[in-house]
């Protein structure tokens, strides 16, 4: 029972399950394994999902990190929540997840389902620019991996000011160096103009 109502205050299905330590049993309540193989992403209670507005951008990393697309009902009740009480240090902290998974195309989806570009970047990206932009970091990230990789790509299709927004995303703390920094940059750059696998970028 005690580890039943423990699992329901977690935000998402996948992320409520448990392992018994003295069995070694996986304890599912509430339909992770299942969501997870699925991959989908379902909020666990939505009464207690609202009392935390950070788990709305946890569930862009999470999408991000499993390739999970959003249940119906997980998506209304997220665009229901408002975001602004955050901190910025608590949303830099899920960011940063983001910008390190390994499937952008699914948190992007996300983010401008939500409406998250315009929270975090100040501005609003048409369906067709934001299609055009995920292929570009996808082809760009066929040959180019790096955690920084995504934020440069991103910043610099949409032409926005790289440096005012690192620096009041506080970001440039992930790059080693100035000349890692300038390298990132060029590589972005590069993949202007550049046939990959038949597809021709922006």
């Amino acid at each position: 029972a005690d580890e039943r109502e423990a699992s329901k205050r977690r935000d998402f299905t996948i992320n409520a399950m448990m392992i018994d330590a003295i069995s070694g049993k996986v304890l599912d309540f509430y339909g992770g394994l299942a969501d997870l193989r699925a991959r989908i992403l379902r909020v666990v209670d939505p009464r207690t999902f609202v009392e935390d507005s950070l788990r709305v951008y946890r569930a862009v990393q999470f999408a991000a990190r499993f390739e999970l697309r959003t249940e119906h009902h997980t998506l209304e009740l997220m665009r229901s929540i408002d975001v602004s009480d955050l901190s910025c240090e608590r949303v830099k902290a899920e960011l940063i997840k983001f910008f390190r998974a390994p499937a952008h195309r699914y948190g992007m989806m996300l983010m401008q389902e939500l409406g998250l570009y315009e929270r975090v970047f100040g501005l609003r990206i048409d369906t067709r620019t934001h299609e055009r932009l995920m292929q570009f970091i996808e082809r760009g990230e066929s040959f180019v991996r790096n955690e920084m990789f995504f934020l440069y790509a991103f910043l610099n299709f949409l032409g926005l000011d790289k440096d005012k927004i690192l620096k009041n995303e506080n970001s440039e703390r992930k790059i080693k160096n100035e000349k890692n920094r300038k390298n990132y940059i060029n590589r972005t750059r590069q993949c202007r103009g550049r046939r990959v696998a038949g597809c021709k970028f922006i």
